[in-house]
């Protein structure tokens, strides 16, 4: 029985002792602070196919993102987008309406939009099915 009570209090101490300490800021990154561009619909990511995307700062200070989207299958598709710009520490400094566009068939599409401000340093852009 104190063989049992003695392996049960090594692998308590095993447990505990194995963990580091929590520090309450640390957090995996999100898919919308990794990723650029979320399709907020599973038959977006299907349809649409990233050709180029770029990013300029103007003489103004503002910041332009561009994005060339091209429809892989044979349907055309309509979808909603909003592009929210961000500053250095990744908060959201200017958010976007949701806007209308159409993609037709077997085409490229470009999308550019600009911040207001010179806050913006970087840009995420989402895109979903139209309502």
């Amino acid at each position: 029985m104190t063989r049992i009570k003695a392996i049960f209090i090594a692998l308590m101490l095993l447990n505990l002792c194995s963990c580091g300490p929590y520090t309450p800021w640390s957090r995996p990154n999100t898919v919308f602070e990794r990723e650029k561009i979320l399709f907020k619909d599973y038959k977006v990511k299907r349809y649409l196919r990233l050709v180029k995307h770029s990013v300029t700062r103007l003489p103004s200070g503002s910041l332009q993102a561009e994005l060339v989207f091209a429809t892989v299958k044979n349907k055309e598709l309509r979808c909603d987008f909003r592009i929210n710009f961000h500053n250095e520490k990744g908060i959201v400094v200017e958010e976007g309406t949701w806007e209308p566009v159409l993609f037709e068939r077997n085409a490229e599409k470009t999308v550019s939009r600009k911040s207001i401000g010179p806050a913006a340093a970087d840009y995420r852009i989402l895109i979903r099915i139209q309502e």
